[in-house]
């Protein structure tokens, strides 16, 4: 049994560099001790891993050659409900002990 590429799936050779470098990128804030970092990094690693999951599911892949993506998915998912801010507005406020703005 052959695994599929990129490139059999319908996707650019270079596609490969992209999510990769997104899979690694989004894994840094993991290890940032900051709810507020985990969780981007969390919900920006199951945003990925939706598209390759969603590529599993219509690729001719073997479950034996699609385990992977799912379960992957399933870790980032339950990091980002672990780090889920009490309000989606502290996504968006400057950390604590750090003013938003320069001041004078």
């Amino acid at each position: 049994m052959t695994r599929l590429g990129h490139v059999e799936w319908g996707y650019p050779s270079w596609m490969r560099f992209v999510i990769g470098s997104l899979e690694g990128l989004s894994a840094i804030p993991l290890a940032i001790p900051s709810r507020r970092t985990r969780f981007l990094g969390a919900t920006t690693l199951a945003f990925v891993l939706t598209g390759e999951v969603t590529t599993h599911i219509i690729s001719p892949d073997g479950l034996s050659e699609s385990w992977a993506a799912p379960t992957h998915l399933v870790m980032a998912g339950a990091l980002a409900l672990a780090n889920w801010p009490a309000d989606w507005r502290d996504l968006l406020r400057a950390p604590a002990g750090r003013a938003p703005y320069p001041t004078q």
